[in-house]
């Protein structure tokens, strides 16, 4: 089952939740890391 926990408007905000919940030992990844870094206008999109 897939959740969304958050939504960041910069992919290293995204990572620091990410390592936060892997610390705890939930699996977790980020979506669209990539497009948002090549494009930021994308992240309100």
């Amino acid at each position: 089952m897939l959740l969304t926990v958050a939504h960041f408007d910069f992919p290293y905000q995204a990572q620091i939740a990410r390592a936060q919940l892997e610390a705890e030992g939930i699996n977790a990844w980020v979506a669209d890391e990539f497009t948002i870094s090549m494009q930021w206008l994308y992240s309100k999109a």
